[in-house]
């Protein structure tokens, strides 16, 4: 088969395939949690179904500790499926590469939360005018590699001279 006959039928099949964008967002199923998990959740459903879907202030501060134990646990168990679906894409699943993993998705977490600490911070001029810039240069739906540090090998190299 021709290369380009191939690409057309990838190019059809991603076509068909594609989700739209609202729709991608993963679930869980209640009964993947434990019992107690469970019984925290259907906690917070009983508060949402007897004052709406939206918590009022005043709820939401009479009921932060179930409410904060739930957002840990969702968390944890979003972080958990992130890192088997990264491993078993990348091809690792040994005792090192699950460390990697766990140390670089930690490192991740702390960097951006103290990135979005500082962002809440800024005036709301400010935040207006980076949100211009970021749409005015294409920016707004690019990502790009942060550079590091010097490597290892680098340093090793450095001190050798």
């Amino acid at each position: 088969m021709k290369n380009w006959i191939l690409k057309r039928r990838v190019d059809s099949l991603s076509d068909k395939l594609a989700v739209p964008e609202a729709e991608k967002i993963a679930r869980f199923d209640i009964r993947s949690f434990t019992e107690e998990e469970q019984l925290l959740f259907n906690k917070i459903r009983g508060l949402q179904e007897k004052c709406g879907a939206d918590l009022p202030a005043e709820v939401c501060k009479a009921n932060r500790d179930l409410i904060f134990k739930a957002l840990e646990i969702l968390a944890r168990y979003a972080a958990d499926t992130f890192k088997f679906v990264m491993l078993g894409v990348l091809g690792g699943g040994d005792e090192i590469e699950k460390w990697y993993v766990n140390l670089h998705f930690q490192n991740f977490l702390y960097d951006l939360t103290e990135c979005i600490e500082r962002v809440q911070n800024w005036p709301q001029k400010e935040r207006e005018e980076h949100l211009a810039f970021l749409k005015e240069t294409g920016m707004i739906n690019k990502a790009f590699r942060i550079p590091r540090g010097p490597s290892t090998e680098d340093l090793k190299k450095k001190k050798q001279k």
